[in-house]
């Protein structure tokens, strides 16, 4: 996949392929499932799963850290 920038056209599947191929969807899921999302549709969803994060957890008194919190907001953002 390319993607066009102010910069130009930049093939983003290398980096996507990055991000399994070092772990790191394991070690910080949610995280990179927002960042290779942003990177194929433009959104920045790692701003937008933060803030329902924060939301919920006031909503619910629980830590901004809480997984529970972070893999709902990815449902809701479909990430």
């Amino acid at each position: 996949m390319k993607i066009e920038t102010i910069d130009g056209i930049i093939d983003v599947d290398p980096l996507i392929e990055e991000f399994y191929e070092s772990g790191l969807v394991q070690l910080a899921n949610v995280w990179s499932r927002a960042v290779i999302a942003s990177l194929k549709k433009g959104v920045n969803y790692a701003a937008e799963c933060a803030e329902i994060v924060r939301q919920k957890a006031a909503e619910q008194d629980k830590p901004f850290s809480c997984e529970e919190l972070w893999q709902s907001a990815a449902e809701i953002l479909g990430i």
